[in-house]
């Protein structure tokens, strides 16, 4: 649905974009709903820089279900409502995406992403959303489908990823939201998830070392998300 900010909304998207404002991306994508790319029109305001909208990028489609509140799935729908947050990725609301669905779409477009700057040297920015997120992280470190709901973003949050030339990628930022201060423990908006996102890293040898450690070769490119 295309649902714009509301005021925290925009509060918000002003915030990620003061974050990010020193930052250099060599491409900016997001997600074409209209809180999103008004979350994208904040960021790249002053930048050189085209922003590309991708359908693969939107949140979750929840067809009969959209605008509904959970209580409202539940009381009309009560048998599918059970079954789809009984952790079965494969069920859908009527006329919309299962969980799995959304992981092969956004798996999809990551997937063409990859290819399209695979010999840049330089980050992307991805900004989208919290469950369009999840999957774009989870394929790029290589997870189970399933591990989706093991990645939970905030409005606005930032996250980074950093992906190597031999394919293996590390979680170096996960939802990080300083830059929001109290505009992050007041009543939720309708504001987006963004993702910054450098496109590659310098190849990386010798065995694999967990996030955070100290790493002797050249600081790495990541994929970041907001």
């Amino acid at each position: 649905m295309h649902v714009p900010l509301n005021d925290k909304g925009l509060a918000q998207a002003e915030a990620i974009a003061a974050r990010l404002r020193p930052m250099g991306f060599t491409a900016v994508y997001s997600s074409d709903l209209r809180r999103v790319t008004q979350t994208a029109e904040a960021i790249m305001r002053g930048r050189d820089l085209p922003l590309v909208t991708l359908p693969a990028l939107r949140e979750r489609g929840f067809g009969e279900w959209e605008s509904l509140t959970f209580a409202e799935m539940e009381a009309r729908y009560p048998e599918q409502y059970a079954t789809m947050f009984s952790g079965d990725d494969t069920t859908a609301p009527p006329g919309g995406e299962s969980e799995r669905d959304v992981y092969e779409r956004v798996s999809a477009g990551v997937d063409r992403l990859r290819e399209r700057h695979g010999g840049d040297d330089g980050d992307l920015l991805l900004i989208a959303h919290g469950g369009s997120l999840s999957a774009a992280v989870v394929r790029l470190l290589g997870l189970p489908s399933d591990s989706m709901e093991r990645f939970l973003f905030d409005n606005c949050g930032l996250s980074a990823v950093t992906v190597y030339d031999n394919g293996f990628a590390a979680l170096d930022l996960l939802n990080d939201t300083t830059h929001l201060g109290f505009l992050s423990r007041t009543a939720s908006s309708s504001c987006c998830s963004a993702a910054r996102a450098p496109a590659r890293a310098p190849r990386r040898n010798g065995p694999r070392r967990p996030a955070g450690a100290c790493c002797s070769s050249p600081p790495p490119r990541r994929w970041t998300r907001t």
